[in-house]
């Protein structure tokens, strides 16, 4: 006979815009029904979620990205993999959803069904695989929790890397060689087929001395396997929030715990971090909205693989600040060569001056920050740590998807993702680090035009005020 449990408590997470008006993390109840008669035991699941500022035009939109997971402190947390997700309509003011769960089932994309602008909002019903629902109905009472993040689709495509302008040059930038090695023009990426690297292919500045251990090592070819952004992907809009790395930090064990917190690095309470452990053994944080920052590449990893995301290539960054426009030269993902625009700004509290995300005016990028698709902060928030084409074992990333399970103490498993200690990765887009910074004119911090690299090849990911990493998921 079919039984209904108690709604439990689930912790949404969403990756919102930090404003100090909005409401702290969401929380929405979940039903769980299970049925126990049948051959197979099923499960039906209702999440009800909401999200300001999203779109779907015929350029791209946005979306909802949604993981389910079930267990409790004392046994574990596991992934519930998705059979199949169907939103309810059940507010008449919003416009329709729809969701596509990927081949693996580890999450599920909610967007708009049709063009349209404003909140989105639908009561989901999501069925665990058969898999799944023997897990859950091994489990007694666990909790339920709803993670999600808002991404952006990036629509497949070619598109141009690099400059050839004389300040572009000086920080690496690529550029197509002629047969001498000498800069001829940008360089256009139109498949994910090989790409050669030196005279006649991709190339750029290595560098001599100390800049050359951060630059790469100008070899190739870059092999198939790595995502070069010529196919569909999804990215996220913003950075990670430490509300969400508090609500993966309270799904590890307290050893893994010890291991991934950022709280204990030098500087990090002057520096905007907010993550604080209860007295009941549960982080929080005070401004759970402001970017994550203080964790090192494989804190950043862990949180992705379990987000059942991966980390973006340097190609996919610059594909998701230019999209197919030909820009100008030392452009920022805005679109223009200047950053007198932008009133989407930083400083030691967070951003300040939001514009109204109501109009799909592309003459408001310069204003928002926003790059051709609407992703927000790919300069000037934090350094965006991107996967280097300029090192082997960032030429061996394969673009692997997290699938919701990390290791005893919080890394990731996929054994093609660089890890921070042996090098492959690599930092693009400048960072905030302090109002009293010394920011220099012409330099790259706290914004970065999109094709300056000065550290693209740089193995270390350690903690910082001005470091964090976004995570990607390739489009089926």
């Amino acid at each position: 006979m079919a039984r209904s449990r108690t709604p439990l408590l689930a912790l949404f997470v969403v990756a919102l815009t930090p404003l100090a008006t909005q409401a702290q993390d969401h929380h929405f109840p979940v039903t769980l029904t299970s049925n126990t008669t049948a051959e197979e035991p099923t499960f039906t699941l209702e999440v009800s979620v909401s999200w300001d500022g999203a779109w779907r035009d015929d350029h791209n939109h946005d979306a909802l990205w949604i993981v389910l997971r079930a267990g409790s402190r004392e046994t574990g947390w596991l992934p519930i993999a998705l059979e199949s997700v169907t939103p309810l309509h059940d507010d008449a003011s919003a416009a329709p959803l729809e969701a596509h769960v990927p081949h693996d089932g580890v999450g599920a994309f909610i967007r708009f069904a049709s063009p349209a602008r404003g909140t989105a909002a639908a009561t989901l019903t999501a069925r665990p695989t058969p898999d799944s629902a023997s897990q859950l109905l091994q489990l007694d009472d666990p909790q339920l929790i709803a993670i999600a993040t808002e991404m952006v689709y990036v629509p497949a495509g070619g598109f141009w890397i690099g400059d050839t302008s004389e300040r572009a040059l000086e920080h690496a930038s690529f550029f197509r060689a002629d047969e001498q090695g000498n800069p001829a023009a940008r360089f256009r990426v139109e498949s994910e087929a090989p790409i050669d690297v030196g005279p006649g292919a991709l190339l750029y500045d290595p560098g001599e001395g100390n800049a050359a251990q951060y630059r790469g090592d100008a070899q190739g070819p870059v092999p198939e396997s790595f995502p070069k952004g010529t196919n569909a992907f999804y990215i996220m809009k913003r950075e990670p929030t430490q509300g969400l790395y508090a609500a993966y930090l309270n799904q590890l064990s307290p050893e893994a715990q010890q291991q991934r917190r950022p709280d204990l690095a030098p500087g990090y309470r002057e520096g905007r971090g907010t993550l604080t452990l209860t007295r009941r053994r549960q982080w929080q944080a005070d401004s759970p909205n402001l970017p994550l920052n203080y964790a090192t590449w494989d804190d950043g990893m862990g949180l992705l693989d379990w987000l059942g995301l991966r980390p973006m290539t340097e190609l996919e960054f610059t594909k998701a600040c230019r999209g197919d426009l030909d820009t100008p030269a030392d452009d920022y993902p805005w679109g223009t060569t200047s950053t007198h625009a932008l009133e989407r700004t930083r400083n030691d509290a967070g951003f300040l001056l939001e514009p109204d995300r109501s109009s799909a005016n592309p003459d408001h990028r310069p204003a928002l920050g926003a790059s051709p698709y609407g992703v927000e902060d790919l300069a000037g928030s934090t350094w965006e740590r991107c996967v280097t084409l300029g090192h082997p074992l960032g030429r061996a990333f394969q673009g692997t998807h997290g699938d919701g399970i990390t290791t005893e103490l919080g890394l990731a498993t996929n054994p093609d993702w660089p890890n921070g200690a042996d090098g492959g990765i690599g930092y693009r887009g400048g960072g905030h680090y302090y109002a009293d910074h010394d920011y220099r004119p012409a330099s790259f911090n706290p914004h970065s035009p999109v094709s300056w690299r000065p550290y693209a090849s740089w193995k270390d990911g350690p903690r910082s005020v001005a470091y964090a990493q976004r995570g990607v998921r390739t489009a089926d």
